[in-house]
């Protein structure tokens, strides 16, 4: 089953801030940018089977699994500058937190938005101006 959600005012949020935080990224990484990009390229593998994890717990009305999931998730974005996307873990944890299913629902599509925003952006985060 999949999730859908129409156009929301979070999704605009993420157009107006950018997915990384250059900045926050290389303080985290001692300003190692070799570093930074690894853990960049990391988080994507990490991201994709994690959003699917989210996707479907959120389906199968698994709010434990949702929550921690997307607990850890929110962790990891903050400490790469990733605000957007602890944003929408926030969102998925507190609606699993909850038991809301209809909101965790619509969070999982917006973490899934978030997390696909990021993933096009992490080959630009050194080649673009943040």
């Amino acid at each position: 089953m999949s999730i859908r959600r129409p156009h929301t005012a979070s999704a605009l949020n993420r157009l107006v801030s950018p997915p990384i935080d250059r900045g926050q990224l290389l303080r985290a990484c001692g300003e190692d940018r070799a570093l930074a990009q690894q853990l960049l390229y990391d988080m994507e593998s990490i991201l994709k089977s994690q959003i699917k994890r989210i996707i479907q717990h959120a389906v199968d009305d698994d709010f434990c699994i949702a929550a921690e999931t997307a607990h850890s998730l929110k962790g990891a974005a903050a400490i790469l500058g990733a605000e957007p996307l602890r944003l929408a873990a926030c969102a998925v944890e507190r609606a699993a937190k909850m038991k809301n299913k209809v909101n965790l629902q619509a969070a999982a599509v917006d973490i899934r938005a978030a997390a696909r925003t990021l993933i096009e952006f992490i080959p630009k985060v050194f080649t673009v101006s943040a």
